[in-house]
């Protein structure tokens, strides 16, 4: 499974048994996604997703397979809104 960022979009992708691409998951995330990052706590079994968007903030998102939903760990502000050259990580 991997995540893609397509604009205002956050989909979760998968290969099928004939190695076709499929959507598991797709939402809209009410900005412009500037980047996504995988990763893995240490000792976990799950990955999560680390989420920075265009109105200056940074979400970690985890995929829930019951409800077929992304879930917010956590949101945090890190800059102004908008894309900025001032803004750390733009």
């Amino acid at each position: 499974e991997f995540a893609v960022a397509r604009g205002t979009s956050l989909e979760l992708l998968r290969l099928d048994e004939n190695g076709q691409v499929e959507s598991i998951c797709s939402t809209n995330v009410f900005g412009i996604v500037r980047d996504i990052i995988p990763f893995r706590v240490t000792g976990a079994s799950i990955d999560h997703v680390v989420v920075a968007s265009d109105s200056g903030s940074i979400a970690v998102l985890k995929f829930d397979p019951v409800n077929n939903v992304f879930e917010k760990m956590l949101q945090e502000t890190y800059g102004k809104t908008g894309c900025r050259r001032i803004t750390p990580g733009q």
